[in-house]
């Protein structure tokens, strides 16, 4: 079996979801254990990490880790590990953005708040954010799932 890297995760964590496509798109084999599941994972990110459960924390091969990476933290390690770490895609920050629960939120406050005064074009942008942000987000959870 292939070594791999290990991901320690929640599914309450929002980096987590870009560290896994930052993984997945340079082609890294990792493993993912979502400590919400895991006490022994739990206790393992807690003495990684000086007694909290602070998650993304990736364990390296050389037993190395990193805690809450920036992305170009962890490009950085990937190509020191001889990695072809690749720039992320400039939609990436949109589709992020769009991803995220607080815009499905905005887009349907507005969508509600358009038809309560009877205003046609905040109903449709609201339609439209709301839209977006339901089908962007279901996009990026198909896309970082392992």
């Amino acid at each position: 079996m292939e070594a791999k890297i290990i991901l320690y995760g929640s599914p309450v964590c929002g980096m987590v979801p870009a560290v896994r496509a930052s993984l997945e798109r340079v082609g890294v084999a990792y493993e993912y254990v979502d400590i919400s599941l895991d006490p022994e994972a739990r206790r393992r990110v807690r003495e990684i990490n000086g007694g909290h459960e602070t998650v993304p924390t990736l364990v390296f091969l050389d037993g190395s880790t990193l805690t809450e990476p920036s992305n170009s933290e962890l490009q950085a390690r990937l190509r020191a590990l001889g990695y072809a770490a690749a720039a992320p895609k400039p939609v990436a920050p949109v589709q992020r953005i769009l991803a995220s629960p607080i815009t499905s939120l905005l887009g349907l406050a507005a969508l509600i708040v358009g038809l309560v005064l009877g205003t046609g074009w905040l109903v449709a942008i609201g339609a439209l954010v709301l839209g977006l942000g339901l089908l962007s987000s279901w996009l990026w959870r198909r896309r970082v799932r392992t």
